[in-house]
């Protein structure tokens, strides 16, 4: 079974789990009668359709689940043989070419017999806890789809009784994050919180391709080889760059010890970020005189492509994510004006995903759309953005060294077309430069004494709490994407601590630039209602309070 056949067959899961909830919710229109809809005696039915959804779940998942899970233990099996396969060839390749083995190396049948009795133990471990990592990720979506599910049917009725208007609206709002979020039923310890199809992939992606190492590695040690060097392919991961092009022994996988060679151990590497979950890196076998000697410097040219790279992949994943969130709001409200207003928005973000294909951004386009849908909604802030935005000037610049900014000595959003805005999230730069526009002419945030107390004492938790931080912006990490969050943290940090964006110190140090950004970021998430916003009753509440007391 394929990666993508696995993806296919989780993603089923949860359109199921979500598609029968849905369908238990559209059927109401016994509960209405001349005098409004009977919202007790829908809730009693609700909760009785609930404990057959939870009966019907349980037998029908519990099968397919099975039916997945063994074909893991096929994925992961096959993934060692094609490693094996592969591996063995490599060599017969370099034999050909001159290269003889370390004959020292070679040991005897028994030797050999307790080598394959240890990976065979080896690979029975790695495919049970596979196994069961995903099994408690399938036992927990089921878990959530049934509280899920039963805090709609009360949220529900609060809804309509705070003023929601129809059953449609009221179950729509009740239903908004849920749909939005989708069934992220996994959280990690950094906070991260992921669905079952990307925790199962990703699980099984990570079992795959260390079987497939194990192939490789077993097959070296029956040559006795076990030096390795790191692809230097063209987007590696940050975490991996300090390895690609270098040469390492293969403790893990291959059998090697340190005294193989004047090599700094696989596991060594491994324990400092390399091959890390979700890691499309990976190494081949070196022969010494017959392969390329190693190139493992890596050039400043070279770091700022890599990290140019790694943004740009994880803009199409935020995009990816974008349109798989509007298109469940899209299919599973029942609200007609809230179907369409999702179905706009998933084109938006289709045209998004389009436009990192190859297609050229157009800024004044963005940025007319960015206001349409500022107007589209009622809140006040929003409302003020966008007539802020509709009398700002949007200015070609080539001398400007960002893709987007506000100068303030102009008065004006200045863009540099030669400069790529494919990697940005253009509805979060807008609200940003935007929001320095809104503090310049307005609040003066540099200069509020409220402020920067609360700067200083966010700044403080920061430190005391920088593990924890640190692994926010980490791979799967919980603001790994995050704009606003990264340069908020790098503000507070003086560039120690950083994910996507951020300042370097020497900025920082610059009067009334942390408070500057900080006010832009956090107007930013206000404004544009984003996940981030929870950090205000957390690390940033001081900050967030003295925001709100500014702005009024």
């Amino acid at each position: 079974m394929a990666d993508y056949d696995f993806e296919r067959a989780f993603a089923r899961v949860e359109d199921e789990l979500l598609r029968s909830m849905i369908r238990n919710m559209k059927k109401h229109s016994e509960w209405e009668d001349a005098e409004g809809f009977n919202w007790s005696m829908w809730q009693a039915e609700q909760l009785k359709a609930l404990d057959q959804y939870k009966q019907i779940n349980k037998k029908k998942f519990s099968k397919q689940f099975s039916q997945i899970n063994s074909r893991i233990k096929e994925a992961i099996e096959e993934a060692r043989k094609d490693g094996n396969m592969a591996q063995e060839i490599e060599i017969l390749k370099a034999l050909r070419k001159g290269y003889k083995p370390p004959k020292s190396r070679s040991g005897s049948v028994k030797t050999q017999a307790a080598f394959f009795r240890l990976n065979d133990r080896k690979m029975d471990a790695l495919i049970s806890a596979t196994i069961k990592d995903v099994e408690k990720a399938e036992t927990a979506v089921l878990r959530m789809a049934n509280d899920k599910y039963r805090k709609i049917i009360f949220d529900a009725q609060v809804y309509a009784n705070s003023g929601a208007g129809t059953y449609e609206k009221a179950v729509d709002m009740a239903t908004h994050d849920f749909l939005a979020a989708g069934l992220n039923c996994v959280e990690y310890a950094n906070g991260a919180r992921h669905t079952l199809k990307n925790y199962a992939m990703m699980t099984i992606r990570t079992a795959s391709k260390r079987a497939y190492l194990q192939g490789e590695g077993e097959k070296r040690q029956e040559w006795g080889i076990s030096t390795v060097i790191v692809n230097k392919r063209g987007n590696p991961c940050p975490k991996c760059l300090p390895f690609c092009g270098k040469v390492l022994i293969d403790d893990v996988w291959s059998g090697g010890k340190k005294g193989d060679g004047p090599y700094p151990l696989l596991s060594s590497a491994i324990a400092a970020g390399l091959y890390h979950p979700n890691c499309k890196d990976s190494h081949t076998t070196y022969f010494p005189g017959i392969s390329t000697p190693p190139d493992g410097k890596i050039t400043t040219k070279e770091i700022s492509e890599v990290k140019r790279e790694y943004a740009h992949e994880q803009r199409q994943q935020h995009i990816q994510r974008q349109i798989e969130k509007y298109d469940r709001l899209k299919k599973y409200s029942q609200d007609s004006e809230n179907q369409e207003k999702y179905a706009w928005k998933l084109a938006e973000w289709e045209d998004k995903a389009d436009s990192l294909k190859g297609k050229k951004i157009e800024v004044q386009t963005e940025y007319d759309a960015f206001i349409r849908r500022l107007r589209e909604d009622s809140d006040s802030q929003k409302n003020k953005m966008a007539l802020y935005a509709e009398f700002t000037e949007l200015r070609e610049d080539l001398n400007c060294r960002s893709p987007l900014a506000y100068d303030i000595e102009l008065d004006a959003m200045i863009y540099n077309p030669k400069l790529s805005l494919e990697d940005y999230d253009l509805d979060y730069s807008f609200a940003h430069e935007l929001s320095h526009r809104i503090d310049s002419l307005e609040y003066h945030s540099w200069e509020n004494d409220n402020f920067i107390r609360a700067i200083e004492i966010c700044s403080e938790k920061v430190y005391a709490e920088e593990e924890r931080i640190r692994k926010w912006f980490e791979p799967g990490g919980k603001y790994e994407t995050s704009f606003a969050i990264s340069d908020i943290v790098s503000a507070l940090s003086d560039a120690r601590i950083s994910g996507m964006v951020g300042h370097r110190e020497s900025y920082w140090s610059k009067p009334g630039a942390k408070a500057a950004e900080i006010f832009a970021n956090l107007n930013t998430i206000k404004v544009l209602n984003l996940l981030e916003k929870e950090e205000f009753n957390d690390i940033f509440y001081e900050l967030y309070e003295a925001y709100r007391e500014m702005i009024g």
